[in-house]
């Protein structure tokens, strides 16, 4: 039995409040209620994530209520779900690869996709990220970029806004910043 939104999103919060990793490791819950109420704006039919991570922003992904594929070639042996004493939710498939992996995946899924980048934070690691992007989005798919006070994700945002119809940032933990995709 799926457990209600409300009681989910409070053990979410929760979990993240108690967790013993760094700061900086998961999106803050400030962050977390900012992707989700966007991606409910939004009405996305489907979200891609590259960097599962412990599948934290996943979850919060799943609630939308769409098909989320999100992407880490490195498996855990646990995630925020089994944590919480749920199963996986069944929206949401873990792919074990790189999110360039995205486009050998099918383009023509329809309607609106929102991306959400926060894998590797490394100059090269975005760099992929940003390029398979650049495959795979077509006009009106909203993309969100995590960790723009690093270096390398702040790099690839500035490239990136030359491909959107509309951006902009926000100050959480990190910096956050959406745009609207244009090809």
């Amino acid at each position: 039995m799926q457990p209600v939104v409300t009681e989910i999103i409070y053990k979410l919060q929760t979990a993240r409040a108690k967790t013993k990793l760094k700061p900086g490791y998961w999106v803050t819950v400030e962050e977390a209620n900012l992707l989700y109420s966007w991606a409910l704006e939004f009405h996305p039919d489907c979200i891609f994530e590259s960097g599962t991570a412990f599948g934290y922003s996943a979850m919060w992904f799943s609630l939308v209520g769409c098909p989320v594929f999100t992407f880490d070639p490195i498996p855990q042996k646990k995630y925020v779900w089994d944590e919480l004493g749920y199963e996986q939710p069944d929206n949401i498939t873990l792919v074990h690869d790189r999110f360039s992996s995205i486009v050998t995946m099918n383009k023509n899924v329809p309607g609106k996709r929102f991306f959400f980048i926060d894998g590797s934070h490394t100059m090269n690691g975005v760099k992929e990220d940003y390029l398979s992007l650049k495959q795979y989005a077509k006009d009106g798919d909203m993309v969100v970029f995590h960790d723009l006070d690093c270096k390398g994700p702040l790099v690839w945002w500035k490239k990136l806004q030359s491909n959107a119809s509309v951006y902009e940032t926000y100050e959480t933990a990190h910096v956050i910043g959406r745009l609207i995709w244009r090809s």
